[in-house]
């Protein structure tokens, strides 16, 4: 069995901004605070959501369509949730990694892995093929991850294949099989590319 595990985004198919209790003020948007979950899904249940229904941006749904294609397992890192499957339902909110320094990345896996990470046991598994693709601070948040509990995420299949930034994947420790890209829409490219069934690319990126 393989696994594609990709990082959230911005852009949902619900909108927490515009959900009414939250318009009305009666509850604050879902951030950043997973502390909190039990209230805001005592409050705001009925926008329950399956993760891979609910993110909408056009990487993440790239790298769900080669899911899709290959019958592998969905993996999200969520700048909420932490770690989690694209099955599992979640609420909509406002939260990313992105622009945010070392600091908050550090204090943000500290609370993923009191609260959240429902899913990161995913990655102890051993997958004969993983496609991992993530944005610089996702990166960063996996490393720490991986440190806290113990795996590198080099080594999450018997063949990995990460897609990044030479200056990201270069700061990772162990062997894999790296993809060096430029920016989001090479990322995309990449996933029309990659064969999970033979664990590589159909072709090379240029």
């Amino acid at each position: 069995m393989s696994l594609v595990l990709v990082n959230c985004s911005k852009s949902k198919a619900i909108n927490p901004l515009k959900l009414p209790e939250i318009m009305r003020g009666i509850i604050d948007v879902p951030s950043d605070d997973i502390d909190k979950e039990e209230h805001y899904r005592s409050m705001l249940s009925q926008y329950l959501t399956r993760a891979e229904q609910l993110y909408r941006g056009p990487e993440f749904t790239a790298y769900k369509s080669l899911a899709n294609r290959y019958g592998a397992s969905l993996l999200i890192l969520s700048a909420r949730y932490g770690l989690i499957r694209g099955s599992r339902e979640i609420l909509p909110y406002d939260a990313t990694l992105a622009g945010k320094g070392r600091d908050y990345i550090e204090e943000t896996v500290n609370k993923w892995i009191a609260y959240g990470n429902y899913d990161a046991e995913m990655l102890r598994m051993r997958w004969r093929c993983a496609v991992i693709r993530l944005s610089r601070n996702y990166l960063l948040s996996l490393r720490l991850i991986g440190e806290r509990l113990g795996f590198n995420p080099c080594t999450v299949g018997e063949k990995t294949i990460m897609i990044g930034s030479k200056t990201e994947l270069d700061s990772l420790g162990g062997e894999c099989f790296k993809v060096y890209i430029k920016g989001n829409g090479e990322a995309r490219k990449v996933a029309r590319l990659i064969d999970i069934n033979e664990c590589s690319l159909q072709s090379p990126p240029s």
